[in-house]
C-alpha cells in the first residue's frame, strides 16, 4: 500500500507540471542598423522647425530668415532666406545652428567619411552657377572655426536653379582649413553670406559621403 501511495503522488505532481520546450542553441541577435556614419547620432542638423537652435543675424535690413510651410524639399516646411549686405552696409551676416540643444558633437569617426548636405533652391531668375555667396563652416567650444566656400563644385546639378536640388560638402574639405578645430567637440554650423540673395533651404543633414539622395 505504501509503495502505491508513492506512486499514486509521483503521477499526481507530474500532471501539474507544465513542460517547455528548450532551444539547444541561443538565437542570434538581431543586427544593428548602421547608418554607415559609424554609429554618428547627431547626424540631422536642421529640419522642419525654428526654435533656440538656430539663429540669423539680427537687423532686418540686412537679412530676413521665415518659414515657408509650401513646397518644401522634405516634409511641411523649409527656410527662406533674403538678404542684401551693402544695402544694409552690414559688416557680417548669416546664420548658424547649434543642432541637438547645443551639445557637443563629435565628428571624428566620420570626418573624412561623410559629407554635409542641404537642398536649396534660388528664387531669382538666372540660376546660380558658381554656387552661393558666402561659406559654410563649424565652430568648437573654444570659438575656433573652420569655412569653406560654398562653390558651385558642390551643387549637384552643377548650378542652383528654380528647384530644389542637393548641396553636398565633404566634411573633410570643411574642417582642412583650420587645424586648431576641435572636432571632438563642434558647438555649432555657421553659414556666413556676402552680396545678396534670396533663398530656400531644407533638410540640412549629415550623411555618409556615398549615400545617394
Amino acid at each position: 500500500m505504501r509503495i502505491l501511495a508513492i506512486i499514486c503522488l509521483i503521477f499526481s505532481m507530474q500532471s501539474c507540471l507544465q513542460w517547455k520546450a528548450v532551444a539547444l542553441y541561443d538565437e542570434p541577435l538581431p543586427a544593428e542598423v548602421d547608418n554607415g556614419l559609424h554609429g554618428f547620432a547627431s547626424a540631422v542638423i536642421w529640419q522642419e522647425q525654428l526654435n533656440s537652435e538656430i539663429w540669423v543675424t539680427q537687423d532686418a535690413k540686412c537679412i530676413a530668415m521665415n518659414l515657408e510651410n509650401t513646397g518644401a524639399a522634405q516634409g511641411q516646411n523649409s527656410l527662406h532666406l533674403k538678404w542684401n549686405k551693402q544695402a544694409g552696409n552690414c559688416p557680417w551676416l548669416g546664420i548658424g545652428c547649434g543642432w541637438e540643444g547645443w551639445s557637443g558633437k563629435d565628428i571624428s569617426m566620420i570626418a573624412q567619411t561623410a559629407m554635409l548636405t542641404f537642398q536649396v533652391k534660388n528664387y531669382g531668375a538666372k540660376p546660380l552657377k558658381s554656387g552661393l555667396p558666402g561659406a559654410l563652416g563649424f565652430e568648437d567650444f573654444s570659438g575656433n572655426q573652420s569655412f569653406v566656400g560654398m562653390f558651385g563644385k558642390y551643387a549637384k546639378d552643377g548650378m542652383i536653379g528654380q528647384t530644389w536640388t542637393a548641396f553636398e560638402i565633404p566634411l573633410r574639405d570643411i574642417i582642412a582649413q583650420n587645424p586648431d578645430l576641435d572636432i571632438t567637440a563642434i558647438k555649432q554650423m555657421i553659414i556666413t553670406l556676402e552680396s545678396e540673395g534670396e533663398i530656400g533651404i531644407d533638410d540640412i543633414v549629415i550623411k555618409p559621403l556615398n549615400q545617394q539622395k
